[in-house]
């Protein structure tokens, strides 16, 4: 059979790319479908969490990996001394008692919602026996003596990460991402915004900070996040429009396709091919916006952008002009107020209209953030994250590394207990550690069976498949990179496919 009844070679090329390319799109699309419904579903859900805050999902129906053992995985974040026989601990599971190493649950009445009882923050006011409680929703006050607690509505949706007094004027300092607030000993159901100011800082945002606000559109604020809902809800409707497509044989999708056959559900087949091309190919660049991020949001990916700079200064969406960078950790030290932010680390004492400026810090944090930033007695700052555990000197900028009696390679602190030479360390994996002396109760298994995770930490962990590792291990890491990149290659197939057309 001679060539020109073929056709030309490169016609036959041209052929075999468009059938490679149509294969390529149905094949990847079909087998995507689950983890595309359950990635967009999910992001439209981290993207708002106060729609879904008042729900959660008991630990317990969770792989066990999520289950607390030995205090471990935040069940304790913040520890509060009030006495050599008498603690306040805290985390992810509300706020307990521990009373000659025996563990007491306090139940807060006023907690309507999973994140009351995520707390990131505790500390004592020794003058008035009141416990002040910093939760993902909220400052509390729990009165020791007569276990009445109190709630500041003022400072709603607001997560308190630090708690403290200011040794200058006797106020306590609640420090939120983006406010202070402020409350007077006279009268501590008062409380105020205490507005202070951030210097501009020159250092440089990592890229993965970039990538992440590219990924859920808040690099644009709420108009891209609102966008990136938007991708999210067509790529639902894609999945499940080719899927449909997909489920007729190729006969009845000519017919389905013909507007001169006369078939039952012919119309809305038509409406649903016409609509996941063109769509498709209007959201293109946004698709791929999506996917490429997505490939570089976890190792292995995230390593290859581990040390690159952001091209452009990242700031928050929940910031505001006067804090525009996301407070993440505080602490008094030697009467100044430092705050660890996304955006370096800032200094300034606690009154009205200060400017806070930025300072050479030269203890080593991961760049993911500092998981503990805690005063010691002698003025100097205990330091945690990926990278260690670490004292910092603020009168010298210099730090030593902690050592600890064990093997800590690995170690992620989230809490540090001191008793005279006793240190106790809770990592978030392993849990508590390093109590050679100093008896710790052990965790109670009836912390699983009422503990609850808030349906958004949920959804994150859908999100990023590590709700999988329990069954597959570190694959889920592959797993999410390998689905990421073949969302990219079905949306360019998938546009190849649409113009060949036309």
């Amino acid at each position: 059979m001679s060539l020109s009844l073929l056709g030309k070679p490169s016609e036959l090329s041209t052929v075999k790319k468009s059938k490679l390319s149509g294969k390529l799109h149905k094949i990847l699309g079909l087998v995507l479908i689950p983890l595309l419904l359950l990635f967009t579903i999910s992001g439209i859900g981290l993207n708002h969490p106060s729609i879904i805050e008042s729900l959660s999902v008991p630990v317990k129906s969770l792989p066990s990996n999520y289950h607390f053992k030995n205090w471990n995985r935040g069940a304790i974040q913040t520890v509060a001394q009030i006495s050599d026989n008498e603690l306040y601990v805290a985390g992810k599971n509300g706020l307990a008692k521990l009373t000659n190493n025996r563990y007491h649950a306090i139940e807060n009445p006023l907690a309507n919602k999973p994140w009351h009882n995520f707390i990131y923050s505790l500390y004592f006011d020794k003058a008035t026996e009141q416990l002040f409680v910093g939760s993902r929703d909220g400052l509390f006050r729990y009165n020791i003596a007569n276990s009445a607690w109190h709630y500041y509505p003022s400072t709603q949706g607001q997560r308190i990460v630090s708690i403290g007094q200011d040794a200058s004027n006797h106020h306590i300092i609640a420090v939120a991402n983006h406010q202070l607030f402020q409350l007077s000993h006279g009268n501590q159901d008062s409380i105020s915004h205490l507005n202070i100011k951030l210097a501009d800082s020159q250092q440089e945002v990592p890229l993965f900070r970039f990538i992440f606000a590219m990924h859920s559109g808040e690099i644009w604020g709420i108009f891209g996040i609102l966008l990136m809902d938007l991708v999210a809800l067509a790529v639902i409707y894609f999945s499940l429009s080719g899927l449909y497509y997909w489920l007729f044989p190729k006969l009845v999708r000519r017919k389905l396709l013909s507007r001169k056959s006369k078939i039952k559900g012919g119309r809305l087949f038509r409406w649903l091919a016409k609509n996941h091309n063109s769509w498709g190919l209007a959201l293109m660049p946004l698709l791929l916006i999506s996917g490429a991020t997505a490939m570089v949001m976890r190792p292995p990916g995230l390593i290859l952008i581990a040390s690159s700079a952001s091209p452009v200064a990242v700031y928050s969406s929940h910031g505001n002009t006067n804090i525009p960078y996301k407070i993440t950790k505080a602490a008094f030290v030697n009467e100044q107020l430092i705050l660890l932010t996304d955006d370096g680390v800032f200094s300034g004492k606690a009154k009205p209209e200060q400017t806070f400026n930025p300072i050479e810090f030269s203890a080593p944090i991961h760049g993911m953030g500092a998981t503990l930033f805690q005063p010691q007695n002698n003025g100097n700052l205990l330091i945690g994250s990926f990278s260690g555990l670490f004292s910092w000197q603020a009168s010298d900028n210099s730090y030593s590394e902690v050592t600890l009696a064990e093997q800590s390679n690995g170690l992620m602190p989230m809490a540090v207990h001191q008793s005279g030479d006793d240190v106790i360390v809770f990592d978030y994996f392993r849990g508590k550690l390093f109590a050679q002396h100093k008896q710790f109760p052990a965790m109670p298994k009836s912390i699983n069976d009422s503990a609850e995770m808030a349906l958004w930490n949920f959804f994150f962990e859908l999100h990023n498949l590590r709700i999988f590792q329990h069954y597959i291990g570190n694959f889920y890491l592959l797993l999410l990179l390998l689905a990421s990149l073949a969302f990219v290659v079905v949306s360019i197939t998938g546009t190849i496919q649409y113009l060949r057309k036309k």
